[in-house]
């Protein structure tokens, strides 16, 4: 190959090098929440919501909300359980 397409190469690929993420938890999900997040994040101001799958007051999963700070998580719904007969109950799960 030719020099000029390998300096085309390297030209396009700094940018990608330099504007590189970097990430960190702002929350650990353990005890009583449950699971992480299952499914997407709805972002609302400072705020992150949503949803754990087999967390919970019966292991149906819950919406939450956290501070994209990592502080002020909070419970805002624990599915209630399901049916064993028919595996629905009165307002959603997971």
């Amino acid at each position: 190959m030719s020099r000029r397409f390998w300096l085309v190469v390297v030209w396009l690929a700094t940018p990608l090098m330099v504007s590189a993420q970097t990430f960190h938890a702002i929350y650990h999900f353990s005890g009583s929440p449950g699971p992480g997040p299952n499914g997407p994040l709805l972002l609302n101001g400072d705020t992150l919501y949503g949803t754990t799958g087999g967390a919970g007051n019966s292991g149906e999963g819950t919406i939450f909300k956290v501070n994209t700070n990592g502080t002020g998580y909070k419970t805002i719904k624990s599915f209630s359980a399901l049916d064993p007969n028919t595996y629905t109950n009165a307002d959603g799960a997971y």
